[in-house]
């Protein structure tokens, strides 16, 4: 009796111990992919921005390289007289 009772009281907290490992696997992969979500998330709103800001600047030396070749094109053209 006293044998039976270990064995018992042995499983249930095999059990226990198997089912508390269990959750804390579940909740580890929850919280991963959690986390791979918001990396992604991050990462996708970071490159939008970078990309934001090089087509911006390559509009500004766009402007500046018009600006050049007008001022050279008036310089260069031969005044009436």
């Amino acid at each position: 009796c006293m044998q039976a009772t270990y064995l018992y009281q042995r499983q249930q907290w095999a059990a226990s111990v198997l089912q508390q490992r269990f959750r804390a696997v579940m909740t580890k992969n929850t919280v991963m992919k959690e986390y791979i979500a918001i990396k992604t998330a991050a990462i996708r709103i970071q490159s939008a921005f970078r990309g934001m800001m090089v087509r911006k600047q390559i509009a500004e030396k766009h402007k500046s390289a018009k600006i050049i070749q007008r001022t050279y094109r008036a310089y260069k053209q031969p005044t009436v007289q």
